[in-house]
């Protein structure tokens, strides 16, 4: 419980305008979660997409149980030049 509250804060950041989405990915796996994490931008109040939160809770030593992550975006979205891995 303290790591997925440690977690979920580091993405919900200080704005406290997040707003958060499960995309269902992976057909819904529960061991493999993932958030639309929407923000305003305090402008004109809309939310935006902000972050992506992606998690992967399947242990297996042997590394057949990486995640490998294609992220789609609707045309008109902004793309970052950059990501970042926490």
């Amino acid at each position: 419980m303290y790591y997925s509250a440690l977690s979920l804060a580091e993405a919900v950041g200080k704005t406290q305008t997040a707003r958060f989405v499960d995309v269902q990915a992976n057909e819904g796996n529960e061991f493999t979660p993932q958030y639309a994490i929407y923000e305003s931008d305090g402008q004109d109040g809309e939310l935006k997409l902000n972050k992506i939160a992606l998690f992967n809770y399947m242990t297996d030593a042997s590394g057949a149980a990486d995640l490998s992550v294609t992220i789609k975006l609707n045309d008109g979205v902004s793309v970052p030049a950059q990501v970042g891995v926490k």
